[in-house]
């Protein structure tokens, strides 16, 4: 067992078998190798988000107020953007990030299925969506697997079904603040825009066209009136791309997913409680941890790091 672990997902004595050994050190690899991989396209997301807004403002600020130079910030913000996408391409981390998870779920599966002495093979129960999209993650889960034999029986309520329903419970939480935090930003980006259009409303009310002789007649007017354009269209362009990051993320989905998950897992606790640690209990608690996170990985397809314009 490799030492380095951070964590065991069950107690020592469960090492003596070889294969719960390899399962895991492959579980771990699978994990880190995500975690990491998840980090870099958490920073790409924001690079591209920054790049965006920057080409937006620089736009405005060459149309509206004349900057002619900005031009040059322009051509310098996009060609810096392309390399962040042929860096992001280069690294695959978005697809490492998204398969490497699956593997590392189909094996955690496996690792329990394993401990509570059944013969299942989390390979088999995988949907056909996920066999198409990610059929290598079956094989090399059925490589671990080889000349595997039978293992004796453990309670798996606490390693599996409570260990998972006190996750899902925290990540729920926690996914209940990221969605709270992605709400309270783009509120705010909206209330601004509200703000800065009756700013200039008033102002052309006063100072502008809107009536055929303004209050407050101002000399040259364009000048003002391009700095609220800029700023109308800056606050607008940010909270686009800051809802593009967000959308990316799939906070929203996460979340829900949390807290079905976390029922199903009060549920199988229930299950266990009235009936035991039965076999069908445990195909059905293996079954419905794959298809959710078949689920994630089909919906994280769609978060691929690109440049929003």
């Amino acid at each position: 067992m490799n030492s380095d672990w951070p964590y065991t997902l069950l107690p020592a004595d469960a090492y003596d078998d070889e294969v719960l050994v390899r399962l895991e050190d492959a579980y771990h690899e699978a994990d880190r190798t995500s975690g990491e991989a998840q980090r870099v396209y958490r920073r790409i997301l924001v690079y591209l988000a920054c790049a965006s807004t920057a080409i937006a403002l620089a736009f405005l600020l060459y149309d509206e107020a004349e900057a002619h130079w900005m031009l040059i910030l322009l051509g310098v913000v996009l060609i810096t953007a392309q390399a962040i996408q042929r860096y992001a391409r280069r690294l695959d981390c978005h697809k490492r990030f998204i398969e490497q998870r699956e593997l590392a779920e189909v094996l955690r599966v496996q690792i329990f299925l394993r401990y509570a002495g059944s013969p299942l093979h989390a390979a088999d129960l995988l949907t056909w969506t996920q066999l198409e999209e990610t059929g290598w993650v079956r094989d090399r889960v059925e490589e671990l697997m080889a000349h595997a034999g039978t293992a004796p029986v453990h309670d798996i309520r606490d390693v599996w079904v409570e260990d998972q329903r006190s996750y899902h419970e925290r990540a729920a939480a926690r996914s209940t603040r990221d969605q709270a935090a992605s709400k309270r930003v783009v509120k705010l980006a909206f209330w601004l825009s509200i703000a800065l259009y009756v700013a200039a409303f008033i102002f052309e009310l006063a100072c502008g066209d809107l009536t055929s002789a303004p209050l407050f007649p101002i000399d040259p007017i364009e000048p003002v009136r391009a700095g609220l354009k800029i700023a109308l269209g800056s606050v607008s362009a940010a909270t686009l791309f800051i809802g593009s990051y967000y959308d990316k993320s799939s906070f929203s989905r996460v979340h829900e997913d949390h807290v079905k998950m976390e029922r199903f897992f009060a549920w199988a606790g229930a299950q266990l409680d009235a009936c035991g640690q039965r076999e069908e209990l445990l195909e059905r608690i293996a079954r419905e941890e794959l298809i959710e996170n078949g689920n994630w990985y089909s919906y994280q397809l769609e978060g691929a790091p690109d440049l929003v314009l």
